[in-house]
């Protein structure tokens, strides 16, 4: 029978206790338990601030700076009930995506959707919703300055016309239409957040990342270099190739575990698997395994963002379905697992912690996680009164159980 449970009723940070309990030095212990992959290999190094990596009975925890989740999609209405509680138990933060309908387009719709967030949180929850404004063909610069003064809007955020969910209402000219806009984030130090894919049917699906880079990110850069820029979930390794080439502090990419763990295979194997399915879809192995290379070399242009995106079950399987991987329940389970597999968790607190706000100009958190080396299932399915969710590696096994330290 399958296994269905509510956010009540399951609880991914119950942990094994054991007696014995004793400290070795952080990177001697992962040189000693941890067999990295054979095709990767990274230098070894010493973990930046407060990382841990303890030994307890049989079982390995790793304490960590709690992380944030620098690209999340949370929906509203029921939806945003359901699947708020999976972010906030595990970040403290979130770069909350704007593509609702109506999209969040102004500063006061944007301080509007963040009360509706603030008010769907369990009671006690800590977690603050970073808002991000949905850039169109006639926001004006004025909204800019406005979103900055908020103090509640972080970033604004480029959908190319008909890219991804709810994207109808994206930019269809950036250069002609929106440069003001940029020009005014540059002068306010307002991030723009890309969704990096031209829209041009005639491109094929699996090229659309490395067409948009050539014709018109690169060029953007070149027009702007003050402009911070984050290309989100990165897919190919012409994307790591070309975040790697940019200004360090100017141009960075988010990375989901989707494209850390899964190849495009993933959508096929067995039959057609719905929930796999995400945009930008998933690539050629050779392009897994170079963002794992980049993601664990320790490189600070590089981190966290989960893209979790919840649809109801009935809106995945249907003869059209809907883009997206909910991944909150599990996400820094897979980040936890994709380090390990590389001989590199002494880089995941980086990865997962500090490049973001480094990037933002925010401070790191001050609070802590515990991930704990210990088998969990993944539930099959979350039910509520709407329907059912699927979340990312439903069914499946997994390590590393996440907990506040």
């Amino acid at each position: 029978m399958a296994s269905s449970v509510s956010p009540s009723n399951w609880d991914s940070s119950k942990l094994f206790k054991f007696e014995e309990d004793w400290h070795l030095g952080a990177f001697g212990m992962i040189k000693s338990l941890v067999l990295p992959c054979k095709a990767l290999k990274f230098p070894s190094a010493k973990f930046e601030g407060s990382n841990q990596l303890r030994h307890k009975g049989t079982k390995m925890e790793l304490t960590i700076t709690r992380p944030d989740d620098w690209h999340l999609h949370l929906r509203d209405g029921e939806l945003l009930q359901a699947v708020v509680p999976h972010s906030a138990s595990h970040f403290a933060r979130g770069i909350v995506m704007p593509n609702l309908k109506p999209p969040i387009t102004t500063t006061a719709a944007a301080v509007s959707y963040r009360e509706s967030i603030l008010k769907a949180l369990p009671a006690g929850s800590d977690f603050t919703p970073l808002m991000t404004l949905y850039l169109t063909d006639t926001t004006n610069p004025n909204e800019i300055k406005l979103a900055k003064r908020s103090g509640v809007v972080y970033a604004v955020k480029l959908y190319p016309a008909g890219a991804t969910t709810n994207s109808q209402d994206g930019v269809t000219d950036l250069f002609g239409k929106c440069l003001p806009v940029l020009e005014e984030m540059a002068q306010q130090n307002m991030p723009l957040l890309v969704h990096g894919e031209v829209t041009d049917a005639d491109v094929d699906v699996f090229d659309r990342e490395k067409v948009f880079i050539d014709t018109v990110l690169r060029p953007l850069i070149q027009r702007l270099p003050q402009l911070k820029v984050v290309m989100e979930h990165v897919t190919t390794k012409d994307a790591v190739k070309f975040v790697g080439s940019c200004k360090e502090g100017f141009v960075a990419a988010t990375v989901t575990p989707q494209h850390l763990l899964l190849n495009r295979n993933s959508l096929f194997q067995g039959g057609l698997q719905p929930h796999n399915y995400c945009l930008p879809v998933l690539k050629r192995e050779i392009h897994r395994q170079a963002i794992v290379s980049a993601v664990t070399s320790g490189s600070k242009r590089f981190f966290i963002g989960t893209d979790s995106a919840p649809h109801e079950r009935r809106r995945k399987e249907s003869s059209c379905g809907c883009a997206g991987i909910y991944s909150a329940p599990v996400a820094l389970s897979l980040y936890a697992k994709v380090f390990e597999e590389a001989g590199a968790l002494d880089k995941l607190e980086s990865f997962v912690s500090f490049n973001g706000p480094d990037f933002y100009g925010l401070p790191r958190n001050t609070s802590k996680i515990k991930l704990s080396k210990t088998s969990f299932k993944v539930p099959d399915c979350f039910s509520f009164p709407f329907g059912e969710i699927i979340p990312m590696f439903a069914g499946e096994t997994l390590e590393w159980q996440p907990s506040f330290n």
